[in-house]
C-alpha cells in the first residue's frame, strides 16, 4: 500500500500522480521560469535597475544562482528524466555560454554594466532563440511559464521575497 500512500488526490477522471511526478513537475516549472528570467532583457532591465525593488531575487546574481545552484543543473537532470535529450541539446550551447559568462570587471552587482555588455546581450539573444525552439516541444502549460511576462513589482509565486536577516 506504499504506492497508494504516494498518490495525491486527483479528480476522478485524471491520472493519479505520484510524489516523483509532482517533484518533477515542480522542478520543471522553476527551471522554465528561470530560463524565462535569463532570456528576457526587458524583465532584466525592469527588475535589476529598479531602485524600489527590495526583493533580492530580482538581481543578476540571484537569476544565475536560481538557474545553476537552486535547480542543481547537471547531467543528473537527464538521468532523472527531468529534461529530455531534445531539450538538453537545444539548451547546451546557451547553458555553456551562461556558465562561462563573467560580468564586466567581475562586478556581478553592476547591473548597468552587465546590461550594456555585448557578451551578455549575445547570451540573452541566444536564449531568446532557444526559448523559441523549446516552445515547439513543451506542453501548453509549460509554454506559458517559459514565455510569461513577469515584473519585479509582483511577488512571483515560485520565488517569494526572502526575509531580510
Amino acid at each position: 500500500m506504499l504506492v497508494d500512500s504516494l498518490r495525491f488526490q486527483q479528480p476522478t477522471n485524471a491520472k493519479p500522480k505520484n510524489v516523483f511526478d509532482v517533484k518533477t513537475e515542480k522542478w520543471r516549472k522553476k527551471w522554465l521560469s528561470s530560463i524565462n528570467e535569463l532570456t528576457s532583457l526587458n524583465l532584466q532591465m525592469k527588475s535589476w535597475l529598479n531602485d524600489q525593488n527590495k526583493n533580492p531575487h530580482w538581481s543578476y546574481v540571484e537569476f544565475r544562482c536560481t538557474y545553476f545552484d537552486d535547480l542543481f543543473l547537471d547531467e543528473n537532470c537527464l538521468k532523472l528524466s527531468w529534461i529530455s535529450d531534445h531539450e538538453f541539446n537545444i539548451l547546451k550551447d546557451w547553458h555553456k555560454n551562461l556558465r562561462e559568462y563573467e560580468a564586466p570587471k567581475n562586478n556581478v552587482y553592476d547591473h548597468q554594466a552587465i546590461l550594456k555588455d555585448s557578451k551578455w546581450l549575445d547570451i540573452v539573444e541566444l536564449g531568446r532563440k532557444i526559448t523559441n525552439l523549446l516552445t515547439n516541444i513543451l506542453t501548453p502549460n509549460e509554454e506559458i511559464i517559459l514565455n510569461q511576462e513577469k515584473t519585479s513589482h509582483t511577488r512571483h509565486r515560485l520565488y517569494p521575497a526572502r526575509k531580510q536577516k
